[in-house]
């Protein structure tokens, strides 16, 4: 009742936590997580929690004391699931605030158990271990190694994703991202686990537009190291999902999140048949982007330029109406210059209104008729 009493008291206030916390009561605390009793270590857990969530100097007190750490990571493995939900979320609250506090609850021996309890029966439990994971990770790139590498923890929150419904994928979708984000190697990890195909189901399939602007950000994270990497995102349709999320939103973050995605993964494409579907649906503004980059590709390239243009690309781009000063109509003018004057003419729109207008004949006013006197044979 006196733990209830306390976690009721400073969970909405850093100082009176603090108070409580110089009165001693994290040694006392760690002491009941020791007890054979489960509901005073659930209490003592939680409690934990509601001091370690506000600050990094509360959570700082927590993991120095001597063997709280280990003991909270013992709770994951309880037969309480309340007490193992309680434990995950008590070391995400330590974890969360910076990179010294997230490696020393890593050091703790923790991986093996979040794997378990990513697994666990009880959603809770799963939501509140990947959770865990997720503050642990995305501090530095160290620590995305040993999540990705050492933990292994990567192909458990993907399966852990296709099962999740609704706001429950939300942790394990940032995961993803923050650990691809780090460097080109961890991104390919997370591929390799399956994580990509995962994400573009993520946008393809009805969820809430934060579930969705998680979704298209991490696909950007990975994207945005290096044409591998795209190949792998446009091989499951990624540019075509994520354009459609942009083109039919009005939700600022959601566009913004799409927006600056596809930019990344276009950049780094090097596949023209990835590229080419774009050019009929895509906005001015992304057009820009898919247009300056077909240059890029069709540069790297030349043996393209041909089927460029006779798979009506070339026209399509020749047909836009913008106006000459702005960037798409610039990175038009630099797919021009690859080609002969003569087969930008013969692609142009105005050519073949020139031929037809040839079939017509002369127009009337410049007909002359050769007026023959009356009485004069005709020559």
């Amino acid at each position: 009742m006196l733990l209830s009493i306390f976690d009721n008291y400073f969970r909405h206030k850093p100082s009176l936590a603090e108070e409580v916390v110089k009165a001693g009561a994290i040694e006392q605390l760690s002491l009941c997580l020791e007890d054979p009793e489960t509901s005073l270590k659930k209490v003592a857990t939680m409690t934990l929690s509601e001091i370690g969530k506000h600050n990094a100097e509360l959570a700082e007190r927590i993991a120095n004391n001597a063997g709280t750490l280990r003991a909270l990571a013992g709770c994951m493995i309880d037969r309480d699931w309340e007490l193992r939900q309680y434990a995950c979320a008590c070391l995400a609250n330590i974890a969360k605030h910076n990179e010294e506090l997230a490696q020393k609850v890593a050091g703790a021996d923790i991986f093996a158990k979040l794997i378990s309890c990513i697994k666990d029966e009880k959603v809770n439990v799963q939501k509140q271990a990947v959770l865990c994971v997720k503050e642990i990770s995305c501090h530095s790139l160290d620590l995305a190694k040993v999540v990705c590498d050492m933990g292994g923890v990567i192909p458990f929150i993907v399966e852990y994703l296709n099962s999740a419904k609704g706001s429950a994928k939300l942790h394990g979708i940032e995961t993803i991202g923050y650990v691809a984000g780090f460097d080109h190697d961890l991104a390919k990890s997370v591929v390799h686990a399956k994580a990509h195909i995962t994400l573009v189901n993520t946008l393809r399939e009805k969820n809430e537009n934060h579930i969705k602007v998680a979704a298209a950000w991490s696909l950007g994270q990975i994207g945005r190291h290096s044409s591998e990497l795209a190949r792998e995102l446009t091989d499951q349709k990624a540019l075509n999902e994520l354009l459609i999320v942009y083109m039919s939103t009005e939700e600022e973050n959601l566009k913004g999140k799409s927006k600056k995605a596809l930019k990344a993964i276009i950049q780094q494409c090097m596949e023209m048949d990835a590229l080419r579907p774009l050019l009929e649906v895509a906005d001015e503004e992304m057009l820009k982007y898919v247009v300056s980059q077909m240059a890029v590709v069709l540069k790297a390239k030349p043996e393209i330029k041909r089927a460029f243009a006779e798979k009506g690309s070339l026209k399509k781009l020749l047909e836009l109406e913008i106006s000459p000063e702005s960037k798409l109509q610039a990175a038009i003018n630099e797919i021009q210059d690859l080609y002969p004057p003569e087969i930008i003419q013969h692609y142009s729109p105005e050519y073949m209104n020139n031929l037809l207008k040839k079939l017509e004949g002369p127009p009337k006013e410049e007909q002359v008729k050769e007026e023959v006197p009356a009485g004069e044979p005709a020559k």
